[in-house]
């Protein structure tokens, strides 16, 4: 690899560090932002414009004034910019 390129690193897994990324889902569409993680629970704030079956996948109320806890196995990729939602929810 040269000294130029750009390295991105791909985990499964939320950390303090990805506070404010984005939760995209297999569509592209983003539906969330990570806002913080309590005891090993991901918090995330979910956009207005979400789905109702969206929601249902991800056993989300359809109450979005609050933070909501997200699953962590519904996550395919965390990279340096965004956190990946599976295709298969």
């Amino acid at each position: 690899m040269s000294p130029s390129a750009v390295r991105t690193v791909v985990t499964q897994t939320v950390a303090a560090a990805d506070r404010g990324k984005p939760v995209i889902d297999a569509n592209g569409e983003r539906i969330a932002t990570v806002q913080r993680i309590d005891d090993g629970t991901v918090l995330v704030d979910p956009v207005p414009e979400i789905g109702p079956a969206t929601t249902r996948a991800l056993g989300w109320t359809d109450d979005h004034d609050d933070l909501v806890p997200f699953r962590p196995q519904s996550i395919d990729t965390v990279t340096d910019g965004t956190v990946r939602l599976e295709s298969n929810l």
